[in-house]
């Protein structure tokens, strides 16, 4: 089957500690459970698009350790072609997550393989899919090569601004659709096509309004992820930018249904 998106990013091995509320400075707290899951924007958005029945591509970087091996095996197994991702000495990334009762986190990212997937790499692993997205969780220059390429090769460029960082900015008005929450949104004046999400608010994309479904939430991790991978694979299957965003919303809302940013644990 032809693939429509490549998703070039970060993946990251998640160690999520369940907790009543996170620490505040200089506070110990017990923690009720520690789980080791699938996580990393790129990896996350990719399995989210994998999920919504479009073909997808994963390009990033893994460390030569037992944790990256099963964790592309795993994703290969649910529909994400990890074939042109690639492999570095030392280890994966990390990230280490607290959720608290109310299925809020806080994140702390240790980069590793993901520091390493450099500009070259990505270039030469891009691929000819007609979409491409792009987070920040990898070297600025690896995202600028990445969207130069793919306009070069007939492409369009989504980019999830997230984290922001000081040449989000700068990075934005070079792509095709960006997607950002509000917060991130306020720091990306003059971009031009953005899709803001707000939370449990409304979703706007232009002239396009949209509203979360109500669900019980169990952990908000990776539920932004979900929405924009979800969202660039229905715009690159065609739908209807309505569509898209329904699409993106249920993807969304089915994410912070479970534990962890992908239903499933490595």
């Amino acid at each position: 089957m032809t693939e429509l998106l490549t998703v070039v990013g970060s993946a990251n091995i998640d160690t999520v500690i369940k907790v009543a509320s996170p620490p505040a400075p200089g506070q110990t707290v017990l923690g009720r459970g520690i789980e080791r899951r699938p996580g990393g924007k790129g990896a996350n958005q990719a399995a989210a698009a994998a999920a919504s029945g479009v073909p997808t591509r994963l390009v990033a970087a893994f460390g030569d350790d037992q944790a990256g091996e099963t964790y592309r095996t795993r994703l290969n197994d649910r529909g994400v072609n990890t074939r042109d991702s690639v492999i570095v000495p030392g280890p994966s990334g990390e990230a280490i997550i607290t959720v608290d009762d109310r299925g809020e986190n806080s994140i702390i990212v240790i980069p590793g393989a993901n520091s390493l997937l450099d500009p070259d790499s990505a270039r030469f692993h891009l691929g000819d899919t007609p979409w491409v997205l792009v987070q920040l969780e990898t070297p600025r220059a690896t995202v600028q090569a990445v969207i130069t390429e793919a306009h070069a090769r007939g492409a369009k460029v989504a980019l999830n601004a997230s984290p922001i960082i000081p040449e989000a900015h700068e990075l934005a008005l070079q792509c095709d659709l960006v997607i950002v929450n509000e917060i991130e949104a306020a720091q990306l004046e003059g971009v031009q096509d953005m899709c803001i999400t707000r939370g449990a608010g409304a979703v706007t994309w232009g002239d396009e309004i949209a509203m979360p479904r109500p669900v019980t939430v169990v952990d908000t991790t990776g539920a932004g992820d979900a929405f924009a991978g979800a969202l660039v694979a229905a715009t690159a299957a065609g739908q209807s930018r309505h569509r898209a965003l329904e699409t993106a919303l249920n993807a969304s809302a089915v994410a912070v249904q479970h534990e962890g940013a992908q239903p499933w644990r490595l």
